[in-house]
């Protein structure tokens, strides 16, 4: 009983096709409303900059000259890894998008309770990214900018936006498929919930797997979203020990949604005079339900030729407090075969996970991205949505501002010390004037569509 959106008509790969299944007077009319009546694109008409400055400091803050070439100046984000086409190595890669998982709640982290031990225990084996931001505020968000590797900010979500829909980008799924790996999307709600798989078929993922498919497996029903997470991580365990060749699967999970339900009451880890209670005892559920895959997938033959990344979607908003504690969440990248324990402390964000996959399989293919590799040098730069404001974070700092108005300035490694200091004037007006080039880039190459060539 939803009206439908833009990407309903998301049954293939190329966005050309997609729009033949749907008509010009509505998708002109759907683009004029969400222009006007929502975010998208809002406050696109202030420039900071010249095309020729954004180019020249936003492909500094993105692209790792050490590591990558951007042939084309006409796409300045379109770019390769200067890898050779045999270093390619086809390892599976398993992203676990968790929901509502905070640094605030992790041990390995320094969060104020550890909610979360098997990760903790997990991140001392991998490389642990340190300084992880999520680049928005809403599930949605997250699995639009993990995959297509585009920020949220002024509604660039590839399921919501009309503008980014019509962009003929080739995501992180299909330059595998080209590569002959399936692909999948796996969550526990059920068939069409949130648009979620109409997202993810459009970025070119194959198979959308949901509650409907887990309860035939025997998948247990929390009653409000959809099945339980250590069911829907077991299945996905056996779906991949079937699978015959490289595969890259997304799995969204849900048990630590609010209302917050666990299984049983062996799950309340937390008594009611805990602070947030309800809401640890389902972040330690779904820690325990990833724990039991990877006790599972440890004996599989898939395992040890899989990159798996761990990733919160956001922080739970209810329970956040300054900027860091608003965007700051777990991300782990774990691959016993391939890569050796360490931690990571530049900034990374959702958005910086495509080029990172992609260096560590060693890919040289075209793509392009507004992240980096979290390998590559340099301090990292973020840029957050947060509502009509953005929230741009680099050495330390994050400055929250719209286009006219600075409305917060955060430095979380200051914040052991009894008193944060604000930035300075002078401080403000560097990290507007960063913002401003990044922010342009992002305009300039949506607007002009020389995001990716084809």
């Amino acid at each position: 009983m939803k009206p439908i959106t833009l990407s309903d008509s998301a049954k293939f790969s190329s966005p050309f096709l997609q729009h033949v299944a749907l008509n010009g007077v509505y998708t002109t009319l759907r683009t004029f409303y969400s222009m006007r009546e929502n975010r998208e694109m809002k406050g696109w008409g202030k420039r900071y900059c010249s095309q020729q400055e954004a180019v020249r400091e936003g492909q500094g803050m993105v692209i790792s000259a050490e590591k990558e070439e951007s042939p084309d100046p006409g796409y300045p984000l379109c770019r390769h890894f200067r890898y050779g086409k045999k270093d390619f190595r086809p390892l599976n890669v398993v992203i676990f998008v968790m929901e509502s998982w905070s640094a605030k709640y992790t041990g390995i982290l320094g969060g104020e309770r550890d909610a979360l031990p098997f990760f903790s225990r997990l991140s001392k084996k991998g490389v642990l990214l340190g300084n992880f931001f999520a680049n928005g505020q809403r599930s949605i968000e997250a699995i639009s900018s993990i995959i297509t590797s585009v920020p949220p900010c002024s509604g660039m979500v590839l399921s919501k936006s009309g503008t980014f829909a019509q962009m003929p980008v080739k995501f992180l799924p299909t330059l595998l498929r080209e590569k002959s790996y399936k692909t999948f999307f796996i969550h526990g709600a059920k068939h069409g919930s949130m648009g979620l798989e109409s997202l993810a078929e459009q970025t070119g993922i194959e198979t959308c797997l949901s509650r409907e498919d887990i309860a035939k497996e025997g998948g247990r029903d929390d009653g409000v979203w959809g099945i339980y997470d250590e069911d829907a991580f077991l299945y996905a365990d056996r779906l991949f020990e079937s699978q015959k060749g490289p595969f890259l699967a997304v799995i969204f999970s849900l048990s630590s949604h609010s209302p917050y339900r666990v299984p049983s009451e062996h799950f309340r880890f937390y008594q009611s005079d805990v602070p947030d209670a309800d809401f640890l005892n389902v972040l330690r559920y779904s820690d325990y339900a990833l724990s039991r895959y990877f006790e599972e997938a440890s004996k599989r033959k898939y395992f040890d030729n899989t990159l798996f990344v761990i990733v919160g979607d956001h922080t739970e908003k209810a329970f956040g407090g300054n900027l860091h504690e608003r965007y700051a969440v777990p991300c782990l990248l774990y691959s016993p075969s391939r890569l050796d324990p360490a931690v990571i402390a530049k900034v990374v964000t959702q958005v910086d996970l495509v080029p990172t996959i992609l260096d560590v399989l060693r890919a040289s293919d075209n793509y392009a991205s507004f992240g980096q590799s979290a390998f590559s040098k340099g301090p990292g730069v973020g840029l957050l949505s947060s509502g009509d404001s953005d929230v741009f974070v680099k050495d330390g700092w994050m400055l929250a501002s719209s286009a006219n108005t600075v409305e917060e300035s955060y430095n979380y490694l200051l914040a052991s010390k009894k008193s944060v200091p604000s930035a300075s004037e002078a401080k403000v007006a560097e990290l507007k004037r960063e913002k401003g080039h990044y922010l342009q880039l992002f305009h300039d190459l949506i607007m002009t569509n020389k995001f990716y060539k084809k």
